[in-house]
């Protein structure tokens, strides 16, 4: 859910970055910091070199080779920089002509109930 800056009841809260002047709480912060990680590039944060994850380096390689390599960089990178989230699946599916799908099953750290979260490498 998103709500204005004026609605903020939650500690934990980042700027929707979808929508211009709203926020986002709970597990739709959470989600959208998921996202954010996954698509970062490895270095591409000058002021937290190792923040990001480099699974994009596998999206030319065969699917058998790039999906374990894919998981791994995935579960590594958010056990790394997302404490809130427990990692609970990693499916990494081939979508022609589109690129990538990453699917990440996750629950809240403090919760039960289970999320799922997709970045597209195109």
């Amino acid at each position: 859910m998103t709500a204005s800056i004026h609605d903020i009841r939650s500690v934990d809260w980042s700027i929707a970055l979808d929508h211009a002047g709203e926020v986002v709480e709970g597990m739709d912060d959470i989600d959208q910091c998921l996202r954010t990680i996954i698509a970062t590039p490895l270095g591409a944060d000058p002021l937290r070199p190792l923040f990001g994850c480099d699974a994009w380096l596998h999206i030319d390689k065969p699917i058998d080779h790039a999906r374990p390599l894919i998981v791994r960089d995935v579960v590594e990178a958010l056990s790394r920089w997302e404490p809130r989230a427990v990692v609970l699946q990693v499916l990494v599916e081939y979508e022609p002509p589109a690129g990538l799908r990453v699917r990440i099953r996750w629950r809240e750290a403090s919760g039960n109930a289970n999320q799922t979260t997709e970045v597209l490498y195109e």
